[in-house]
């Protein structure tokens, strides 16, 4: 998942994430577009489909760009069969309240853009990363907090805030709580460098208080995470890397550089075996734990935090650059 501009910056790639505003500026603007907006008119947004490329079974990858802005991370609800993708909308580390979650259906076509919006008055909503379903309830990370809506009507159920967090990013649903990676942040002026973690929220809204099972500049910037076998599987932004984690001690093993580095969002095909995103390499790569990856889609603007379909058949790719989604048949 995307980062922030001051750690993005340190590895080469603010341009694609741009300039980051003050946050009394993003704030107070924000507030000030939400003001003006009418509800009646802003749900109307929300409402409106949109054209796109439907998906017809057994065709090859399916490109769905319909008016997204920055996609970052996407979930198949398979209760549903629709598609979830959030959308950052500007800064990925700003708190300017514009952003939104698009529903799509399984086959491509546009429910409702902008679904879940912070046009809303009653939705705050800054830059949505990571996207998990547990239950009734829909869980996003917004840079400093667990966001929680309704998976079936998109309605605001509140949020838990994560102290200490600045750029929470993937998550994963792991038996009562819910695992996120903290990519953390890079130096600024007057802005104190703040080092990557993996925090342990539990799902209930009283479950009590988020912990952090691991800190440090070792994790390397952790940007996707899976299960596997009971295992934490993190991929690594600022080192490139990929490894296991033990939430008790936060040791890491298995650990295998990817050519390319600066890598998103992962998931697993197999016992040991997981798929990662990388922007450096523009590609997603495939391979086991502690073993060789290699490449096996290519050319890709930004691919951000991937997932599998219900099926597993289908890799579904946000393309962060190129304001799309990519479904692609999964190659076994």
């Amino acid at each position: 998942m995307v980062v922030g501009a001051a750690l993005v910056a340190s590895v080469g790639t603010a341009a694609a994430c741009g300039a980051k505003p003050s946050a009394g500026a993003a704030s107070g603007g924000a507030a000030a577009a939400k003001a003006a907006v009418p509800p009646a008119a802003a749900e109307r947004v929300r409402k409106t489909p949109r054209r796109t490329t439907p998906v017809q079974p057994g065709a090859g990858p399916v490109r769905v760009q319909p008016g997204f802005d920055s996609p970052e991370s996407v979930v198949h609800d398979a209760a549903a069969d629709v598609l979830l993708v959030s959308n950052v909308v500007g800064d990925p580390g700003a708190k300017d309240d514009a952003a939104f979650i698009s529903r799509l259906s399984a086959t491509g076509e546009v429910i409702a853009l902008r679904w879940i919006d912070a046009a809303d008055p009653a939705v705050e909503l800054h830059a949505p990363k990571g996207l998990a379903l547990a239950g009734d309830v829909l869980f996003v990370a917004d840079l400093d907090v667990v966001r929680r809506f309704d998976r079936s009507s998109g309605a605001p159920l509140g949020a838990v805030a994560v102290p200490g967090a600045v750029a929470l990013n993937d998550v994963v649903v792991d038996g009562e709580a819910l695992l996120l990676t903290d990519t953390g942040r890079g130096a600024e002026p007057g802005v104190a460098a703040v080092p990557g973690a993996v925090w342990r929220v539990p799902l209930a809204a009283d479950g009590g208080a988020p912990t952090a099972i691991a800190r440090g500049d070792e994790l390397g910037g952790p940007n996707g995470i899976v299960i596997d076998d009971g295992a934490v599987v993190i991929a690594a932004w600022t080192s490139g890397e990929v490894y296991r984690l033990d939430p008790a001690t936060g040791a890491r093993s298995d650990v295998v550089a990817i050519p390319g580095g600066q890598l998103d969002g992962l998931v697993r095909v197999g016992p040991g075996e997981v798929v990662v995103a990388s922007w450096g390499a523009k590609a997603l790569m495939r391979g086991r734990l502690g073993g060789v990856f290699a490449a096996i889609a290519m050319g890709l603007e930004g691919p951000a935090d991937i997932a599998l379909d219900a099926s597993g058949k289908r890799l579904l790719i946000p393309l962060f650059e190129a304001n799309a989604l990519l479904l692609q048949p999964r190659d076994e």
